[in-house]
């Protein structure tokens, strides 16, 4: 089997259910449109005798909550398919089925449009002394699927020509480089080929904390300020709630008929939140501005000492 793009496991268990096995797939590939330009994945697959495309939509939840979403009295038909992938729940919500016998199709082609590309086939139908021969619409897609689509129509001429695939190691070698290849997500940048959903998100923390050491007493104001903003946030509804009624109008209350005192304390600790609050954000915004000037002197420095080759040899924008 050619894996044009990487099939996750509960679109194979969707297949399944509809009684095709993985097993009798030749030919994979996705779209990011389906026939009726609606964004979703919308899966092509190819066996002996179909063509099969199965659209939807993939989410990703915290393991775990999968019981808010899966209703556990429904037919097993429309019941969720989750599996789990690196602490997070997938689900595939279908919203296309088709299915069409692949000797009715040739001359599979990708066609470019003004805001996007299609997939097109063109269908045979009737006897061999009355063919019709019209034009297939199969999905839709951005311009960011089409080289992976020209090879799905590349290996799809090869099976119907020759009955069988053979794999282009250099094309695919090529096509595996722009992947992650532990979670199959497309590089941003097949060059520098960081995946933003692998990299590790504590080194960059790490290497980011070096621009807030030199403001580090700047820092322990925003945190002192944090908590006391909390604490306040606590006392100040205890005191014109419960040690209001407890204390001042019980006349067993330690403060009883001292109301004056209450609503002095009631102010003193509205202004003192929102003194508070106030050198937070002046801390914060002050912070802020001098990290990011840092930040920007050490990127510029960094370009400055880059040679001219390297401007030179990139697009613009690139």
């Amino acid at each position: 089997m050619v894996q044009i793009d990487t099939v996750p496991n509960e679109i194979w268990k969707l297949l399944e259910e509809k009684g095709i096995m993985q097993s009798s797939v030749l030919l994979t590939a996705r779209a990011d449109k389906n026939m009726d330009g609606v964004f979703c994945d919308n899966w092509i697959f190819v066996t002996d005798t179909d063509l099969i495309l199965l659209g939807g939509i993939r989410t990703g939840l915290p393991s775990g909550k999968e019981h808010r979403f899966a209703n556990k009295n429904a037919p097993e038909k429309t019941k969720q398919k989750l599996h789990f992938m690196r602490g997070i729940t997938f689900r595939f919500t279908q919203l296309s089925f088709s299915a069409y016998p692949i000797r009715t199709l040739s001359d599979f082609a990708v066609e470019e449009l003004i805001s996007g590309c299609r997939l097109t086939a063109v269908q045979t139908s009737g006897e061999k002394e009355k063919e019709e021969k019209k034009q297939l619409l199969l999905t839709y897609m951005t311009y960011s699927c089409k080289e992976g689509l020209g090879e799905f129509c590349k290996y799809v001429s090869m099976l119907q020509k020759d009955g069988k695939l053979t794999v282009d190691e250099e094309a695919e070698k090529k096509r595996k480089d722009k992947f992650c290849p532990h979670c199959g997500e497309r590089y941003a940048d097949p060059e520098r080929k960081i995946c933003p959903r692998c990299m590790d998100r504590g080194k960059i923390i790490r290497r980011m904390s070096v621009f807030f050491k030199k403001y580090r007493w700047q820092m322990a104001a925003i945190l002192g300020t944090l908590i006391l903003t909390s604490a306040l946030a606590v006392f100040a509804p205890y005191v014109s709630s419960g040690f209001y009624y407890d204390e001042v109008l019980n006349p067993t209350g330690t403060f009883y008929g001292q109301l004056l005192l209450v609503l002095g304390i009631v102010i003193a600790t509205r202004i003192l939140t929102f003194a508070v609050n106030m050198i937070n954000e002046l801390v914060a915004s002050n912070v802020t501005a001098r990290v990011v000037y840092d930040l920007k002197k050490v990127i510029f420095s960094a370009i400055e000492r880059l040679s001219l080759s390297i401007f030179t040899g990139r697009q613009t924008g690139g």
